[in-house]
């Protein structure tokens, strides 16, 4: 595998590290919320008990103390948000063909389709879809409306 990302050699900079594709997998993640791994003082009621919701990414924050936080990006009221993976069984754990890891400078990892991370706008991906500025926030829905679409499908 020589040259291969996932040998990358331990020296590299870890920003120097290639987006790996994850490919060889069909569908799209899926998740359920469950109600009860949360508090009900912590409920935010933009999720439906036993509902069933596609993963748009996952997101992977570097350790805060001893451990990793995984969040899940998923549409709920119209918005896509984060929420804690903890909150979740997973019902479906395909990851579509153009989904690829990438390393963040502090070592957070996202996973989630390569047009985003490669997102050639204004600001990052999220940055440009939450903007505000008409111009600068449509290529971003855009992209994201075409995602949802056709999911694992290459732009």
């Amino acid at each position: 595998m020589g040259n291969s990302p996932r040998c990358a050699g331990a020296a590299e900079a870890v920003g120097s590290l290639p987006r790996v594709p994850l490919s060889g997998q069909s569908g799209h993640m899926r998740v359920r919320f469950d109600s009860t791994r949360i508090p009900e003082e912590d409920q935010s009621g933009w999720l439906e008990d036993g509902h069933d919701y596609d993963v748009l990414e996952m997101v992977v924050t570097p350790p805060s103390g001893h451990l990793l936080e995984t969040m899940f990006r998923i549409e709920a009221n119209g918005i896509p948000a984060l929420f804690a993976a903890q909150h979740f069984s997973v019902v479906d754990g395909s990851l579509p063909t153009n989904w690829a890891i990438e390393m963040g400078e502090a070592g957070g990892l996202t996973i989630g389709p390569e047009r985003w991370q490669n997102w050639q706008g204004q600001y990052s991906f999220w940055e440009d879809f939450f903007s505000g500025v008409p111009e600068i926030e449509r290529p971003a829905r855009d992209a994201f409306d075409a995602e949802k679409a056709a999911p694992g499908e290459r732009a």
